[in-house]
């Protein structure tokens, strides 16, 4: 059967059968070189509501509009079948089954997943937001959405909630505490760690002995949960590469015909002190999307520790 008349699930199920060792970065890097560019998904500005709260502290809840992110192309709980739903499903399951798959080695940390990419505009935002909601449907999983962008700090926007404190405040402000600033929502297994004040010296911070004791405690205290972190790009900011010596994996997205082979090397040279990196090509053109995945593809799980 040639691979334009196989199924998602047939692919699927043949991508998961190969050896993890025998899927070489370099072959994924060649693959999306070929692939053509299209508009697909990519993404996509939510408007923002009033302020829940402006007070010192997070707010507590935020009540995000499903219907109008539903038509912006995020996954929600009311999603039926539907390719983004489909692609969230084959992009999830083999990092859900790392996460949490008994290993004799391992650092405690596989269930906590940065998201990122080279460059700004290739989608890790959208997929970000959309792996957690997906991962949120999951039955018996909860999920932890960290926007660790500080950059852009856009992810309550993109969602139409207003939060001023965030994770850079427990850096700095020692009588916060992680759930002070935890946004919970009406996604019932969704809960989301914004990003907080701007701060000058954010990179320095995200280096700093707070920030590995943060996220020790984050990825000890929520042992239970999915903890999704969004980042900045690899090779716009160095933030990316700090956060990277703190997490189990890796979900890199590349956008197609549009990153290039050496970006791509070199982002993955920088983010390689974690050892499981996955590759997400984002925005194949609709005749690849009927014929592949949709709008996104995974094609490459496995140790980076070499590539």
């Amino acid at each position: 059967m040639s691979d334009k008349k196989k199924s998602l699930v047939e692919r699927f199920a043949e991508r998961e059968a190969k050896p993890a060792s025998t899927r070489k970065p370099m072959d994924l890097i060649n693959r999306a070189q070929e692939t053509s560019r299209g508009s697909g998904f990519g993404p996509a500005e939510a408007s923002v509501t009033a302020p829940l709260n402006t007070g010192r502290r997070s707010v507590n809840m935020a009540n995000l509009n499903l219907t109008d992110m539903e038509k912006k192309g995020y996954v929600t709980p009311n999603s039926g079948r539907s390719r983004i739903v489909e692609e969230m499903r084959a992009i999830k399951r083999p990092l859900l089954l790392n996460a949490f798959e008994p290993k004799a080695q391992s650092n405690g940390r596989d269930h906590v997943i940065m998201v990122t990419s080279t460059q700004p505009n290739e989608g890790k935002t959208f997929v970000a937001i959309n792996l957690a909601m997906s991962i949120a449907s999951e039955k018996g999983l909860n999920v932890l959405l960290v926007d660790a962008d500080v950059v852009r700090r856009d992810v309550p926007q993109r969602l139409g909630f207003h939060s001023e404190y965030g994770f850079l405040d427990l850096l700095v402000n020692e009588s916060l505490t992680i759930p002070d600033v935890l946004v919970r929502t009406n996604v019932p297994n969704l809960t989301i760690l914004p990003s907080g004040d701007h701060v000058a010296q954010a990179t320095e911070l995200l280096s700093s002995p707070q920030m590995k004791s943060l996220m020790s405690d984050m990825a000890t205290r929520y042992s239970d949960r999915v903890i999704i972190v969004d980042t900045p790009p690899v090779l716009m900011s160095s933030e990316a590469s700090v956060l990277a010596s703190h997490v189990g994996q890796i979900a890199m997205v590349v956008e197609a015909n549009r990153t290039s082979q050496r970006d791509i090397a070199q982002a993955l040279s920088l983010i390689s002190s974690c050892e499981n990196i996955s590759l997400v090509l984002n925005k194949v053109t609709e005749q690849q999307a009927r014929e592949r995945y949709g709008a996104y593809s995974y094609y490459y799980q496995g140790s980076q520790a070499n590539g």
